[in-house]
């Protein structure tokens, strides 16, 4: 299944062939993935490899891993994206189980220009 002469990393293989189990339904909301120790074995792979694996899947929100106790199915594809809504930052980090964070980088008055003031209705500084 993985291929080691692809240009595509081995690490990108697996977390694709996982993906797609998930989406397919080959495994379960809720269900236990295989750990990252069989599936090294199971592929031949370090487990380095089948980390980064997992660490992808888990910022896409599709698995959640609990210490000592391995990574399970957080969410399907059509309960990660259904296609009738688009949502923003905000929402699409909730859904997912994140909490969304914002810090202000800069922040400063400066004088609006002629094209500037005319699109916010405001006199020329």
């Amino acid at each position: 299944m993985l291929q080691a002469n692809s240009p595509v990393p081995l690490y990108r293989q697996l977390y694709r062939h996982l993906r797609q189990a998930i989406e397919n339904g080959e495994f379960e909301v809720g269900q236990r993935l295989p750990s990252e120790r069989n599936l090294a074995a199971n592929h031949g792979i370090s487990r380095l490899t089948a980390r980064r694996a997992f660490d992808i899947l888990k910022q896409e929100g599709y698995v959640r891993a609990y210490q000592g106790k391995g990574c399970f199915v957080a969410h399907s594809a059509s309960r990660i994206y259904d296609g009738t809504a688009v949502d923003g930052f905000n929402a699409a980090t909730i859904r997912r189980g994140m909490t969304p964070t914002s810090r202000v980088l800069s922040c400063s008055v400066v004088p609006a220009n002629g094209e500037v003031a005319s699109h916010l209705h405001i006199r020329e500084i």
